[in-house]
């Protein structure tokens, strides 16, 4: 329970809650105020312009309880191609971009520097059968025996992640090597001969991502090869996910801490009254609920990727934590502000997606 008294907020827990201030800070709890025009927060910056998909501008927030960024303005523009990405930061276009699993090693034989977190980004299959009244988990058991993790990680991740079979990565949780990624054709031809019939046809994958089509043409052979016919199939970003009985998702932990984390990741998959319900205070206990929604059926974890940036040689200060994300607020630029192509008082700017 909470109590307020004046401008003060007082909480009472039946346990300690040593990461409470990363809960408010983290996920559902953001503090914020909405307006019809913006959303203000209590970070360095405030929106200036939002267009969905395509651009998002920020501002210098003077009220910022750490002082004031050093940065006037951030211009963030969305969906451009990793290549495209590439190109604008060699042509001093963009000063940070995001670097695709597959492009790393490129940035390690020019002059901007590579930058890249701890395993941070789930990459995983959805399963929701379309046709099938009662679907049976041990059929999500012979789909995952057939994927091989490492090649997808080795080869077309260009080894930029880790294999996993756990919903929170070994640096995090310390016990997802118990879950077995290796892969046991012969066991899943096993259970496929136990069906007459494949309940899971088609394999859904994000369009606007040319490397979750490969990603997706690599699990489908697999799956062939246990007998599982998958047709892959594009998806629309935003779009009504009825067209496929398996969806391939990227989800990124929602915090550094291995209960937030996990609980985040249990409502994404389970819903919201099943993922708050199980106890995650222990490792135990986390390790329990990882695999009883696994045994479940309902999502199969392929890789943990890291995030991958490459930094233009004007950046100063670009400190990001090891487990990912901006702190834009200590960063600076080198130089003066652009001129005429950049809005007035802007010095910086990030093409991504």
């Amino acid at each position: 329970p909470a109590s307020v008294s004046g401008a003060g907020i007082a909480f009472e827990f039946k346990a300690p809650r040593p990461n409470l201030l990363l809960e408010l800070a983290t996920g559902r709890s953001f503090i914020f105020h909405a307006t019809p025009e913006t959303v203000f927060g209590t970070g360095a910056f405030r929106i200036a312009e939002w267009q969905s998909q395509k651009r998002l501008a920020l501002v210098a927030s003077e009220e910022y309880w750490a002082g004031r960024p050093f940065v006037d303005r951030i211009e963030i523009a969305l969906g451009i191609a990793p290549q495209q990405q590439m190109t604008d930061l060699e042509l001093g276009k963009a000063d940070v971009v995001e670097l695709a699993p597959n492009l790393p090693r490129r940035a390690t034989h020019t002059s901007m520097r590579e930058w890249s977190s701890s395993p941070v980004e789930l990459l995983a299959l959805i399963v929701k059968p379309r046709g099938a009244a009662a679907y049976d988990p041990k059929f999500t058991q012979a789909l995952s025996l057939a994927i091989d993790r490492a090649a997808i990680v080795n080869v077309l991740l260009q080894r930029q992640g880790e294999p996993v079979g756990s919903l929170l990565p070994q640096w995090l949780s310390g016990y997802a090597f118990l879950f077995p990624t290796t892969p046991n054709l012969e066991q899943a031809k096993q259970i496929r001969a136990m069906y007459s019939s494949s309940p899971l046809q088609a394999l859904g994958y994000d369009a606007a991502d040319p490397l979750a089509l490969t990603i997706a043409q690599r699990i489908a052979v697999n799956a062939r090869d246990a007998g599982i016919n998958l047709t892959v199939t594009p998806e629309s970003t935003g779009g009504a996910q009825n067209y496929a009985d398996v969806h391939l998702v990227h989800w990124r932990i929602q915090a550094p801490d291995a209960q937030q984390a996990l609980r985040a990741m249990l409502v994404q998959v389970e819903g919201e009254e099943t993922g708050t319900a199980l106890p995650l205070d222990t490792a135990e206990q986390r390790y329990a609920a990882e695999k009883t929604t696994l045994d479940r059926g309902i999502i199969i974890p392929l890789a943990f990727l890291p995030e991958n940036y490459a930094v233009g040689a004007l950046v100063r200060d670009w400190m990001p934590p090891r487990w990912g994300g901006w702190r834009l607020e200590d960063v600076w630029l080198d130089v003066a502000p652009r001129g005429a192509e950049s809005a007035p008082g802007a010095a910086g700017g990030k093409s991504g997606q």
